[in-house]
Formats: C-alpha cells, sequence, structure tokens
C-alpha cells in the first residue's frame, strides 16, 4: 500500500517534528523555579509544624527504653548526662563550697521533673535561690520510676561514697502505690524496683524464648534512635527547606517504628521473670496495699534516721495525684488525666488511703510528713499532663513553688545544719 520503505518514513516524519521555542523554554524554566521558590518558602512556614513536636515526643519516650542500665545497688538508672542530675551512678561527690547548702532531692520522675522543671523549664533551684540570700546548690538523687525502698538505698549509697548533705528533700507517693500493684500483678514482689522498668532487664537477662523476642526489640529500638537522631542533627541553616522537611518526616516515620517496637518491649506482663539472672523470689499473698504502705513509711522513718546522723534535716511531701484530688478538671483535662481500666481509680485511691494513714501515724511519732494531696484542689485551670502523675508546666510551678517557700524559710531561720560525711561526727 505503501510505496514508501519504513526507514524513510520514519527519517520523513521526524524531519516535520519541531523543537519548542527559545521564549517557551524560558518560560517552562521560570515557572519550575517559581514552583521551587514558593514551595521552599512554604515549608519554612511549616518547618516547625507538629510532625516535628510528634517526633520528639516519642524521643522522649523511646529514649528511656536504651538509657535506662541496671544498677548494682538501685535496681536500674537512667544515663542522660544532664549535670548534676543522676550524678550518683558514677564515683563522684560533691564538695559544697563554705557556706553552701546542699539539697538532695529524691523520690521518683515527679521528684526528678521537681528538681530540673521537666515542663516548667524552671529547675527547683531558679525557685528557691530568690527567697535567700544563702547560696544553694541542687544535687538530684531522684530517678523516674523510683519507689521505695530505692530512694532510701540512693541516700545510703550517697553518705556511703561521704556526699554531705544540709536538706533531704523526698517527694514520693505514687509509685509506692501503682508500681506495687504492677509487679504483683507479673510476679515480681512488691518492694523490687518498678516492674514496668525491671521486668525488661530480667528479660534481657534470660535465655528463654519468650524473652529472646525483648533483646530483639531492644537491638531494633537502639538501631532504629541512632538513625533517628542522625536524621535530627541540625542541619546548615543555609540548607533548602525542602531538605530539611524531608529529613523530619523521614525522621517521624523512623520515630513511629521505633515507638512500635519501644510499646512491645515495654509489654512487660510478657516477661518470664524466672528465666534470668537476677534473683525473684515466689511473691507471697498479702494487703498490697497495708504492705506497701508500711514499706514506705519504714523507708521514710530510715531515712530520717540517717540523714539525721550526718547532720541532715528532712522535708518530706507526699505528691498531688487527679486519682485521690478534689480538683475540677475540664472535660479536655479529664480525657488526658485518666486512663479507662476497670478498678485503676479505686486502687489508687484506696493505696492513698492507706499512705495517709502511715502518714499521719509517722506525723504522730515526731517524723513530719506534708501531704500535698490538695495542692490543686482550688486550681481552676488545668494542671495534669497525662494519666499518670505528671504535671504541666502551670502544676510543676505550683508544686516548686510551695515547697521552696517552706524550704527557703527554714533555711533563713536557722544557720546551715552542720552537715558531716560520718554519723560519729554527728552524736
Amino acid at each position: 500500500m505503501f510505496s514508501r520503505t519504513p526507514q524513510t518514513f520514519l527519517r520523513e516524519d521526524t524531519t516535520t517534528m519541531k523543537c519548542p521555542s527559545k521564549t517557551n523554554c524560558i518560560v517552562a524554566a521560570v515557572t519550575v523555579l517559581l514552583m521551587l521558590v514558593v514551595l521552599e518558602f512554604a515549608l519554612r512556614l511549616m518547618e516547625d509544624h507538629h510532625l516535628i513536636n510528634l517526633t520528639m515526643d516519642c524521643k522522649r519516650d523511646i529514649r528511656s527504653a536504651i538509657d535506662t542500665k541496671a544498677h548494682p545497688y538501685l535496681g536500674f538508672m537512667t544515663e542522660d548526662g544532664t549535670g548534676d542530675n543522676y550524678y550518683f551512678i558514677d564515683s563522684r561527690v560533691y564538695v559544697p563550697q563554705k557556706d553552701e547548702v546542699t539539697i538532695g532531692i529524691f523520690g521518683g520522675s515527679v521528684a526528678t521533673n521537681l528538681a530540673l522543671g521537666m515542663h516548667t523549664h524552671r529547675r527547683f533551684y531558679d525557685a528557691i535561690q530568690p527567697l535567700t540570700k544563702k547560696k544553694i546548690k541542687i544535687l538530684n538523687f531522684a530517678n523516674a520510676a523510683f519507689k521505695q525502698p530505692q530512694s532510701l538505698l540512693a541516700l545510703a549509697y550517697a553518705y556511703a561514697k561521704g556526699q554531705k548533705l544540709d536538706y533531704i528533700l523526698l517527694l514520693d507517693g505514687f509509685n509506692e502505690i501503682f508500681c506495687t500493684q504492677l509487679n504483683e500483678k507479673v510476679g515480681i514482689p512488691y518492694d523490687y524496683p518498678d516492674a514496668v522498668i525491671f521486668a525488661p532487664l530480667i528479660a534481657l537477662s534470660g535465655k528463654g524464648s519468650r524473652n529472646q523476642s525483648y533483646m530483639e526489640n531492644y537491638t531494633s529500638i537502639t538501631r532504629k534512635m541512632h538513625f533517628y537522631e542522625e536524621l535530627c542533627r541540625t542541619p546548615s541553616p543555609q540548607a533548602l527547606a525542602l531538605v530539611k522537611v524531608a529529613k523530619k518526616s523521614l525522621a517521624a516515620v523512623v520515630a513511629w517504628s521505633a515507638k512500635r517496637d519501644f510499646n512491645r518491649f515495654y509489654n512487660f506482663e510478657n516477661v518470664d521473670t524466672k528465666d534470668g539472672i537476677f534473683y525473684i523470689p515466689p511473691v507471697q499473698d498479702t494487703d498490697i496495699f497495708k504492705k506497701s504502705a508500711e514499706l514506705w513509711k519504714n523507708a521514710a522513718v530510715a531515712m530520717r534516721v540517717l540523714g539525721t546522723a550526718y547532720g541532715a534535716k528532712m522535708f518530706h511531701y507526699i505528691q498531688p495525684n487527679q486519682y485521690y484530688s478534689k480538683h475540677q478538671f475540664s472535660e479536655h483535662e479529664r480525657a488526658i488525666a485518666f486512663v479507662q481500666k476497670e478498678g485503676r481509680a479505686e486502687s489508687i485511691h484506696k493505696g492513698y488511703d492507706a499512705m495517709m494513714a502511715s502518714a499521719a501515724q509517722l506525723n504522730a511519732a515526731g517524723n513530719k510528713v506534708i501531704p500535698l494531696v490538695d495542692l490543686y484542689d482550688d486550681v481552676k485551670e488545668e494542671v495534669y499532663v497525662d494519666n499518670c502523675c505528671h504535671y504541666n508546666k502551670l502544676g510543676e510551678e505550683i508544686l516548686q513553688d510551695r515547697i521552696a517557700k517552706e524550704l527557703a524559710a527554714d533555711i533563713n531561720a536557722a544557720p546551715p545544719h552542720e552537715a558531716t560525711t560520718t554519723p560519729a561526727a554527728a552524736n
């Protein structure tokens, strides 16, 4: 049908094709450039969007899984390297300067937040120093998830190494109630460290099939967090926003994956507590609320006696908690502050009742305990930040101000206590 060969047809057809004009090429290039400029500008505006905040929240949660290490005397410790925070995990002893008042803070995460200002970004030092002319030094012996007798052991450990303290500030209560119940649930004695942290450490030391998955998750979390932190390294100010947002988006995906591994890792109820190097005695049937309150009371008395022997004065506070409070919760705060698990509120309330009864016994015997369970009762604003026991910026500031005011009044009323490094010197 065709008189032309395929090669001729192809050659003649291609000769009819025309290149775009130079003007069209310039217009297209300028359009693409303008689109990139607009995208870059938009991404710079979005650079601090909630996506980045989400990854930061994940980081705070997940770091605990790989930064918490077993400790030979205290059960576990969190390595975070922030100056004097958790400083007693190594061999350092702080030597006070002349006329310097040293305050040791003991307890769990609420006490840690009091010292460091986790949400308010105002340390306890910043709250108390303006209230006195004497120079203050804060030493934080608190650690997330600590419960008695860990605070007692931390104090004894510090004294054994030669630490001087003028004041012992103990803020506790919730962990002694709630964490004790968790221990009993998984077959760990009530007087052992918090099962949420301690059980995975048991699993990491075991060889059974149930515990091997913990090691796999731990390795996965560690690898992903290292990659995540590499992605989150502060880029050069000259870097394109497109590049920075792309890295942060990838970081969000990595953080989500690490968070999933984290949740598996801390599914502590699946731990085989008998498979590991830790000695776990049989759990005996007991009145858990009565026993935990008794343990808390005895440990507090021992801390006071030990502190007195070394010339330190003790201030002991029971922390406020949403499950034992007359605070008026907004609908928004209620959704944040309470977990809908059967029996949670009732058990914590019952535990606090037992603790308050023990506190009354301590006060009657001259061992002063200051309950702060009503601290937020008349506060109309929101103060709780999660369904555990922690406070937002306002809540932390109210707590810091209350304790700082009382402690500073005592510091101002009398000369510094003669703190010593040996109990014999105090006799």
